[in-house]
């Protein structure tokens, strides 16, 4: 391990949660929001915590 990535670098966990909302807006379109965040143990410096991660996707399909 210690060849491909340094243990004092790396976290040693994650821990995810996400939300999502769709709305049909008709029989053919669809809008849907996620939002997402992640907490990290280590992975900073002098053995702190990793700062958290966090993630907004929106999305709009059409089907034909």
């Amino acid at each position: 391990f210690p060849l491909f990535a340094s243990p004092t670098a790396s976290a040693r966990r994650g821990t995810q949660w996400s939300a999502g909302i769709n709305w049909y807006v008709n029989a053919n379109g669809k809008l849907s929001l996620n939002y997402s965040t992640t907490d990290f143990t280590g992975g900073a410096a002098a053995g702190r915590d990793r700062e958290s991660e966090k993630a907004l996707f929106g999305r709009f399909q059409i089907a034909f």
